[in-house]
């Protein structure tokens, strides 16, 4: 107990500086966060919201609390959040908090935001197993501005939450390369099955669990496979309990699980998503120069990639704790054909680390440069090197909180749609409208209103052409555009 007591004194800073910038860390992550809560919620403009997994995510949650029956009927991803935003829906149903669509929205949100922040904190013990308490302050800043991160911490998605447990999981690994101890492999063990019963793949972070071992029993003297197999044995133990806990039904109705687990990690994950990355070439270069850029913004991402291997030369064991689950990831993103920003999360904090200790490494230069004056630097003049890193992400997530809250380009094309195109025309779309397309009709989820069993007529009714050829039309004819 006294030990656990110890390990849990890593999430505050020993110093009042530390935990001031601490303190401005996490506020500053959390405004972020809240920057889009309302964004993109359902209302008379669009009966769904913007984002295309939202609607999808909360219909089991929904249904437990109205029904009281517990089986999430959607096993595409793991049923731990949606049991945990059930708890949250059921506490704000008995408050009367429910009171429209939206309010459902909003109420799972609000979780995912609280996760994405404490995510921000547990960089500060991953930090310090890795070096010291201000690299684990500057990779909490990282993290905190990390424009990605910020984004999808907004939106009920299992993403964010996932990257919480897998953080647990990497902090217990740690603790075990350094101390050793069945307690820290039994920890790692049950978070990484949390983060597979919240997102399947983000189970791989049980790997680091397997590398903490390894090492361990190297530098004790003791590294053979028979020593090995107990403390695999322990990992995959704990990890499965874990797993089953959060999703029950994976047992309970094994068929529906193996179903929906299935196609989700083997079949849609090869799909393009309706042609939406067709052409977009080699995977791996598609992570690296296009969804870690839109993750970490570029500077950012230029800086990291190098603070990675600085860490790892500096802190070899804890690197390759990362190393053993952050490679095989990045490799099996590259294998997909569906490329979603979303998906690359999981290594935001990976990166953050990498970015941490490239700012830090730049300040300790500056300070040999300057020799004795440098040594002599006060420790608020010395925080300004590493700040420097965090200003093209920090103005990324500014421009990024101002967007969502303006008005959605969807929304202003479907307000000029209904003020210029007279009621009952004809609109040519390649489909019905969906979660991307402009809400030219409030049914905005891939389905016409009879697909809901919903007859009513709307001031602004048109006629939607779907899948309509546009070649026999006059090539001379008048265009609307929005």
């Amino acid at each position: 107990m006294a030990r656990s007591q110890r390990i849990l004194t890593e999430l505050w800073p020993d110093r009042p500086g530390g935990r001031l910038a601490l303190v401005l860390a996490l506020c500053t992550a959390l405004a972020l966060r809240l920057a889009g809560l309302d964004w993109g919620l359902p209302g008379a403009e669009h009966f769904f919201p913007f984002h295309p997994d939202e609607w999808i995510n909360l219909e089991g949650p929904r249904r437990m609390v109205l029904t009281g029956d517990l089986d999430p009927g959607h096993f595409n991803y793991g049923s731990l959040h949606a049991y945990l935003t059930w708890l949250v829906l059921g506490a704000c149903q008995a408050l009367g908090l429910l009171g429209s669509p939206a309010a459902w929205f909003l109420a799972a949100r609000v979780p995912v935001v609280l996760l994405g922040v404490l995510s921000v904190w547990l960089m500060l013990p991953l930090g310090r197993r890795l070096g010291s308490e201000r690299l684990g302050l500057v990779a909490a800043w990282a993290l905190a501005l990390c424009p990605g991160h910020a984004l999808h911490s907004g939106w009920f998605t299992v993403d964010v939450p996932s990257i919480c447990f897998a953080l647990v999981a990497t902090w217990a690994a740690l603790v075990h390369v350094d101390a050793g101890g069945r307690r820290a492999l039994v920890a790692c063990g049950l978070a990484a099955g949390l983060a597979a019963a919240t997102k399947y793949p983000a189970g791989i972070v049980v790997l680091a669990g397997v590398a903490a071992a390894t090492l361990r029993l190297r530098a004790d003297g003791r590294l053979t496979a028979r020593a090995l197999a107990p403390a695999v044995g322990v990992l995959a133990g704990s990890a499965l309990a874990a797993f089953l806990a959060g999703v029950p039904y994976a047992v309970l109705d094994f068929p529906a699980f193996w179903r929906d687990m299935t196609w989700e990690l083997f079949d849609h994950s090869q799909g393009d998503h309706w042609t939406l990355f067709s052409g977009s070439g080699n995977g791996w270069w598609f992570l690296l120069r296009v969804n870690l850029v839109y993750v970490m913004g570029l500077g950012a991402l230029v800086v990291a990639l190098p603070g990675l291997v600085l860490l790892h030369r500096r802190r070899p064991r804890g690197g390759a704790v990362l190393w053993a689950w952050a490679v095989p990831y990045a490799w099996l993103l590259g294998l997909a054909g569906l490329r979603f920003q979303r998906y690359a999360l999981l290594l935001a904090p990976v990166l953050a680390l990498g970015l941490a200790a490239a700012a830090l490494a730049v300040e300790d230069r500056v300070r040999r440069g300057l020799g004795r004056r440098g040594r002599a630097l006060p420790a608020r003049a010395a925080a300004l090197v590493p700040a420097l890193f965090l200003v093209w992400p920090g103005w990324l997530c500014l421009r990024q909180a101002e967007a969502l809250r303006g008005p959605d380009p969807r929304l202003q094309c479907a307000r000029w749609v209904r003020d210029h195109v007279p009621e009952g025309a004809s609109v040519g779309m390649m489909m019905h409208p969906h979660w991307f397309s402009a809400p030219i009709t409030p049914f905005n989820a891939g389905k016409p209103a009879a697909a809901y069993g919903d007859d009513r007529r709307l001031p602004w009714d048109l006629v939607v052409l779907e899948r309509w050829d546009p070649r026999p039309l006059p090539s001379g004819g008048r265009t609307g555009s929005c």
